[in-house]
C-alpha cells in the first residue's frame, strides 16, 4: 500500500537525488581545476570534506527546487496526468540547470575571487558584460560541461518514468504535511540554533580556505541575497586613497621577534563608565588595580555595539562599517589578516574559550575563518551544575576552568577569553547573589565578572607561562548607559583597553586615542612582528601617529582626541568638541570648516577602502 501512497515522493526524491548527484560532480571539478589552492587537503580530508559538502548542496538544492517539491507533494487529483507530469519535467530540468549554471561558473570564477561568488559581484558582472564574454571564451569548457550536465537532466527525466498513482487523499494530506516539515528541516540544514550559511562550513575543515570545497555558490547567493550589499565608494582616486589611507602595514622592527604568549581577555559589556580607573565607579576594583599596571591611552573606544561587532574588530581588526555585522554579512568568507592567522605564521597554537552554547552567534565559524586552532565552549566543559540556565556557564568556574587548560597548551599561545555573565538577564550564581542582595542586579554583574578576572589571574600566576604573556582586556561593547555623558553618539562606544604586561615592559596612561581596531597591530608591534599584513588599525605604542576612531550607528562617525563628525555617506551633519561639550549640544559644523573637511575625508578614505576591500575580497595580505 505504501509503495503506491508513496509514488510521487518516491518520484521527487529520485529527482531530488539526481541533482545532489549532479553538485557533487560539479564539486570535483571544482577541485580539481582549482587544486594549486587545496594542496594541503589529503585524499581522506577530500572524503571527509566531500561528505560534509553534501548537508550544503542538500539545502542548495531544496532551495532550487521548492516549487518542484511543492506541486509534486500538493494533493491534487490530476498529478497523474501526464500534463501535469509534463509540467514537473519542465520545472525539474529549469531549475535544476539554473543550479548547475551558478555553480560551473565558480570553477573558472573562484581564482579571481578566492571566495565563492556572492550577490555584489552580480553588480559586478552586470558592468563588465565585455570581460564576462571574455570569461567564457577563455572557460569554453565549462559552457560545454553545462550543456552537457543540461542534456543529462532531459535524459533523465525522459527515460526515468515513474508510475505515479492519486493514492488516498487523506493519506496524500498527510504525506504533504510530512513533506512540508522535512523540506523546512532540510533547507535550514538541521535542528541547530541557527539555519546554516556559508560560515558554518568553516567548522569542519582545517583552514578558512577548506571552507570552500563544503560551501557552495548557491548557498552564498541566497545568504547574500538576504544581507545588504555595500556599494563601492568614489571620493578619491587611488592615488589620493593611497596617501590619505591604506591597511597595508610593513613593519620593519629593529628587533628580533620575541616568542610571548598573547592573552586577549574580552569582557561582556564592559563601559569605562564602570571602572573606577576611568569614571570614577566601584564596580570593578580588581581591574582597576590592574590598570594601574598596565599600559593604557587616555581615549578607547569599540568599534561596535553588538558582541558581533566587537568580536570581529578586536580579533579581525574589521570596523563596523555596514549595516550587518561581519559575521552575518553576504562577505563573511572573505579571508582575514586576523590575529590568530598572523600569528600561526609564526607557530602559535591559539584557542577561544567562551562559555556560552554550541554555535552561538557563529562565534565558533567565525573563529574558524580567522584560523584559531580550537575553540571551547559549554559542550567542552561539560558540568551542567555552573549552567546559569540562560547563555552559558558562569564566568567564574569557566574563567578558572580556562586558566587551567591554558597551562596544557604549547607555548607560545594566544587565548582568546570572552565573558557572557554580565548580559541580561543580569543573573549571578546564588552565593554572590546573597553577598550583595541589595545591589541593582546590572551592576551586580559587573562586579561578578570583575572577580572572575581576579580569579583567573590568581591561578594564571602560579603558572610558568605567566611572566612570559602580554594580556589584553577590553569589552566586546559598552553596557547600558547610565551617565549622560555615555548616552551621546560617542560616549556609547567607550570601551577600556588595557595591555598589560607582568615583566613591566610597557606601563602607564598616555595620550593618544586608540580603538578596538588597533589591537592586532599593537600586539604585533610589541612582539616585534616582521611580515606584512593588512589591518584597519594602527599600534597603541606608536602614539606619534594621529589616529582617528570611526564607528557606524545611524550615520557614519569620525573622532580625533577632540572633535567627532557625523556623516551620513553623502555630507557632514554634525561637529562636536566633544572635549569641551561632552553633551554634544553644540554644534559646530558651520563654525570649523577646517576639521571638517580633514575629518571628513578622513571617513571618506576609510569608507572607501573598507568597502573596496570587502567587495574585492582584499582584506588579506
Amino acid at each position: 500500500m505504501w509503495k503506491h501512497e508513496t509514488s510521487f515522493a518516491g518520484q521527487l526524491l529520485r529527482r531530488l537525488g539526481f541533482s545532489l548527484v549532479g553538485l557533487s560532480i560539479i564539486r570535483l571539478i571544482f577541485l580539481i581545476n582549482n587544486h594549486s589552492f587545496f594542496e594541503d587537503v589529503t585524499f581522506l580530508q577530500g572524503l571527509k570534506l566531500f561528505f560534509v559538502a553534501f548537508r550544503f548542496d542538500l539545502v542548495a538544492v531544496i532551495y532550487a527546487n521548492l516549487l518542484l517539491i511543492l506541486f509534486s507533494l500538493l494533493p491534487i487529483p490530476f498529478r497523474s496526468k501526464n500534463g501535469y507530469q509534463s509540467f514537473l519535467k519542465v520545472l525539474f530540468v529549469v531549475f535544476n540547470a539554473l543550479l548547475f549554471f551558478i555553480e560551473i561558473i565558480d570553477i573558472g570564477f573562484y581564482r579571481f575571487a578566492f571566495r565563492r561568488t556572492v550577490a555584489s559581484d552580480l553588480t559586478m558582472f552586470s558592468n563588465n558584460r565585455s570581460n564576462l564574454l571574455s570569461y567564457f571564451i577563455e572557460y569554453w569548457w565549462l559552457v560545454m560541461l553545462l550543456i552537457g550536465m543540461v542534456f543529462g537532466l532531459i535524459r533523465f527525466v525522459r527515460q526515468a518514468n515513474f508510475f505515479v498513482r492519486k493514492g488516498k487523499w487523506y493519506y496524500q494530506i498527510l504525506i504533504f504535511i510530512a513533506g512540508a516539515g522535512l523540506t523546512v528541516l532540510a533547507a535550514r540544514g538541521g535542528t541547530q540554533l541557527r539555519p546554516i550559511s556559508p560560515i558554518t562550513a568553516t567548522k569542519y575543515t582545517q583552514s578558512p580556505v577548506q571552507s570552500h570545497l563544503i560551501a557552495n555558490t548557491t548557498l552564498n547567493l541566497i545568504f547574500s541575497f538576504q544581507e545588504k550589499a555595500i556599494q563601492q565608494k568614489h571620493y578619491f582616486n587611488e592615488n589620493e586613497l593611497d596617501v590619505i589611507y591604506t591597511i597595508e602595514h610593513n613593519p620593519q622592527p629593529k628587533k628580533p621577534f620575541r616568542r610571548k604568549n598573547v592573552m586577549l581577555i574580552i569582557m561582556e559589556s564592559l563601559s569605562k563608565e564602570y571602572t573606577g580607573a576611568f569614571a570614577e565607579k566601584p564596580y570593578t576594583p580588581f581591574f582597576d588595580s590592574l590598570v594601574q599596571e598596565s599600559y593604557y591611552l587616555e581615549n578607547t573606544f569599540a568599534n561596535g555595539l553588538r558582541s558581533t561587532e566587537g568580536i570581529a574588530a578586536i580579533t579581525a581588526g574589521l570596523p563596523h562599517l555596514m549595516q550587518d555585522a561581519f559575521i552575518f554579512s553576504a562577505y563573511q568568507t572573505n579571508k582575514l589578516d586576523a590575529l590568530a592567522s598572523l600569528l600561526k605564521k609564526k607557530d602559535y597554537y591559539s584557542v577561544f574559550y567562551h562559555g556560552s552554547y554550541e554555535g552561538s552567534m557563529a562565534f565558533e565559524s567565525f573563529s574558524k575563518l580567522q584560523g584559531y586552532d580550537d575553540f571551547i565552549d559549554k559542550s567542552n566543559y561539560n558540568n551542567e551544575a555552573d549552567f546559569d540556565g540562560h547563555w552559558g556557564i558562569w564566568d567564574i568556574p569557566f574563567f578558572e576552568y580556562t586558566a587551567d587548560r591554558l597551562s596544557d597548551l604549547p607555548q607560545p599561545f594566544f587565548g582568546t577569553l570572552f565573558s557572557l555573565t554580565s548580559h541580561h538577564p543580569y543573573n549571578v550564581e546564588q552565593w554572590f547573589e546573597e553577598k550583595y542582595p541589595d545591589m541593582d542586579k546590572h551592576f551586580r554583574t559587573v562586579l561578578y565578572a570583575d572577580l572572575a578576572l581576579q580569579r583567573f589571574f590568581a591561578k594564571a600566576k602560579k603558572t610558568d607561562w605567566y611572566e612570559n604573556t602580554l594580556f589584553i582586556i577590553t569589552g566586546d561593547h559598552t553596557g547600558p548607559r547610565i551617565s549622560k555623558e555615555y548616552q551621546t553618539a560617542l560616549g556609547q562606544f567607550k570601551s577600556p583597553i588595557v595591555l598589560f604586561d607582568p615583566q613591566g615592559e610597557i606601563k602607564g596612561k598616555h595620550q593618544g586615542l586608540a580603538q578596538h581596531i588597533d589591537i592586532i597591530p599593537t600586539v604585533l608591534d610589541f612582539l616585534n612582528y616582521d611580515l606584512p599584513y593588512n589591518t584597519f588599525g594602527q599600534s597603541m605604542l606608536d602614539t606619534t601617529q594621529t589616529n582617528y576612531a570611526i564607528m557606524h550607528t545611524d550615520l557614519y562617525q569620525i573622532c580625533d582626541e577632540q572633535y567627532i563628525l557625523r556623516f551620513d555617506g553623502d555630507y557632514a551633519l554634525f561637529l562636536f568638541d566633544y572635549k569641551k561639550d561632552p553633551l554634544n549640544k553644540d554644534n559646530l559644523i558651520d563654525k570649523r570648516p577646517n576639521v571638517v573637511k580633514r575629518l571628513e575625508n578622513q571617513l571618506k578614505a576609510r569608507l572607501q577602502r573598507y568597502n573596496k576591500s570587502m567587495i574585492e575580497n582584499g582584506l588579506a595580505h
